[in-house]
């Protein structure tokens, strides 16, 4: 199983990249003068967030279904994927928090006139939660695909040989 620590780094390290990737976009918007991005999570960032929260889910149900058939046909355990997938999750959930809480302060009149640069910086984290949830949908994929092809050595090394 993963460690805290190690939890801890790699939602730490796929935090920054979103980060750096948001602001390198957010940036590259301001220049070509077009609001498309913003306006388009601004509108539907929880909407999004939540679909990707359902394939996820989905996906992890079918992970599950098969775990569960290599498990009782071969006699393995499959602790450190079940545990990934529940971070998974949680790591969505903690997106749509999130999400709602940024977008909440970018909709706020008050932190608008508090704070004259805040909808740059709430943009570009609203960017950074979008990139991170396709992140955790691709880690979940890259799993199935991972899971699939480790069954099929399973598979093959328990055939008998010609």
């Amino acid at each position: 199983l993963m460690s805290v620590s190690d939890i801890a780094k790699n939602i730490f390290k796929w935090a920054v990249i979103s980060l750096v990737a948001a602001l390198l976009l957010n940036c590259l918007c301001d220049a070509l003068k077009t609001e498309f991005l913003q306006k388009f999570l601004e509108e539907n960032l929880i909407l999004l967030l939540v679909a990707l929260l359902a394939i996820n889910t989905a996906t992890i149900g079918i992970i599950l279904l098969r775990l569960g058939e290599i498990s009782s046909e071969y006699k393995v355990k499959f602790p450190r994927i079940i545990s990934a997938m529940k971070q998974s999750v949680w790591e969505q959930l903690g997106l749509i928090t999130i999400g709602t809480f940024c977008l909440v302060l970018h909709t706020s009149k008050v932190i608008k006139s508090t704070f004259p640069n805040a909808d740059f910086y709430l943009e570009t984290a609203i960017i950074a939660i979008a990139i991170y949830a396709i992140v955790v949908v691709y880690d979940t994929a890259d799993a199935a695909f991972a899971l699939n092809h480790e069954s099929d050595k399973l598979i093959d090394k328990s055939k008998p040989p010609h």
